[in-house]
């Protein structure tokens, strides 16, 4: 380590970090502001001077550390992903089970109860054991599991279309037919 970066780190060089860190407020006017300021200074020319320092010691250009600031910029913003209390694998198979005759209902309960409230989703299930999931899908999903296993957020699953009064169904097919009219109109000059 070149003196540079022992003399960014020495104890006698820096003030001491705080044993609880500092919080950020937000005040009226949206500014963000440090409640001890010099020593967020103080901080954030430390940690520049550290990295610059090792940005000229690694002979990247100029362009490569740009990209290198921007990756580690990227990486230092992520939010804190919380380990997952889920299972990297299925804990019985539902192909495998002893009983055949035990419905995916009955499986589901005995096999993944436990994590019924650790935020199980559909498309883990699905991940986890895929014939298990094949046989919860059939139909319709049971109306006893859908609250303790939801559809993944973001990935559809919002449910079944709405049923349609003919009325609507009607003026539905007329307003793509009335959009699909007004686009060949416009693409062959009519």
């Amino acid at each position: 380590m070149s003196q540079d970066r022992k003399d960014a780190f020495e104890p006698e060089a820096r003030t001491p970090l705080p044993k609880s860190s500092p919080e950020l407020r937000l005040d009226k006017i949206s500014e963000i502001y440090y409640p001890n300021r010099k020593l967020k200074e103080e901080i954030v020319a430390r940690l520049k001077k550290v990295i610059n320092k090792e940005l000229e010691d690694s002979g990247a250009s100029s362009e490569d550390q740009s990209r290198i600031i921007s990756e580690l910029f990227a990486e230092l913003t992520k939010p804190p992903t919380a380990p997952s209390l889920l299972p990297d694998k299925a804990p019985a198979l539902y192909k495998d089970r002893p009983d055949k005759t035990q419905s995916a209902e009955d499986f589901t309960r005995e096999h993944y109860s436990e994590y019924f409230d650790k935020g199980l989703t559909r498309a883990d299930l699905k991940r986890l054991d895929l014939s298990l999931y094949r046989m919860l899908m059939k139909g319709k999903f049971p109306a006893s599991l859908a609250d303790k296993i939801p559809p993944a957020q973001g990935k559809g699953g919002g449910g079944r279309k709405p049923k349609l009064s003919d009325a609507e169904r009607g003026e539905r097919a007329r307003a793509r037919s009335r959009e699909t009219s007004k686009r060949h109109r416009i693409r062959h000059g009519g």
